[in-house]
């Protein structure tokens, strides 16, 4: 199932950014022998469009507010985003350091919700590790969730990645691995799920 809460249809592949494609081959898996295909084979995908790539306004957060909702009443395991906010094209509505409190912002508060509900959230801590900004991005700073930073092959962090801690003194990210990252947590919680659906979400960070 596949829908986009920005245009309210059901083309997922008009904003030409190449993003959900890349995120969805690091995921969705076939079955050749031999050949390593994406992480979670014979997992059901339900794909919503929530980030508007022509401009930046915080109508994206409910967007990405009613796809969860629509997930969550799917029945579905595990959610993965790679999306952050903190400045928009309305300066008026920008975050700042002190509100990565895990409760401040439009869409931190539905991550840790989805959380509480049993869904294991993995969400990219940010791109904002070598500009000014430099820290996490909601919902990153989000209570339950898996906050994903990037390494290289050295596992030094890669310079774009977003920093914590969070405003409130949590550590962030929850994990850091090689890029693109979160879709391949999202496939290792695809398959702990899989192989053990009575974890709590962060039992399968810890497993």
């Amino acid at each position: 199932m596949h829908s986009t809460f920005v245009t309210n249809s059901s083309d997922i592949y008009s904003d030409h950014s190449g993003l959900p494609t890349h995120l969805g081959s690091s995921v969705i898996a076939g079955n050749i022998p031999g050949t390593y295909l994406g992480g979670a084979y014979k997992a059901n995908f339900f794909l919503y469009q929530t980030e508007d790539v022509y401009s930046e306004y915080r109508v994206e957060e409910y967007n990405w507010l009613f796809a969860t909702e629509r997930a969550d009443s799917a029945g579905v395991d595990v959610i993965n985003s790679s999306l952050g906010y903190s400045q928009f094209d309305d300066p008026s509505m920008d975050y700042t350091y002190s509100n990565l409190d895990g409760k401040t912002s439009v869409i931190t508060p539905r991550c840790t919700k989805a959380f509480e509900r049993g869904i294991a959230v993995v969400i990219s801590a940010g791109n904002e590790g070598s500009t000014s900004w430099q820290y996490i991005t909601p919902p990153a700073d989000a209570k339950g969730i898996i906050a994903c930073g990037g390494v290289n092959s050295t596992l030094a962090r890669v310079s774009f990645s977003s920093i914590g801690p969070t405003a409130d003194g949590r550590i962030k990210p929850d994990v850091s691995v090689l890029p693109f990252f979160a879709p391949v947590i999202n496939s290792s919680a695809v398959l702990k799920e899989a192989l053990a659906p009575h974890f709590p979400p962060l039992r399968l960070l810890a497993w």
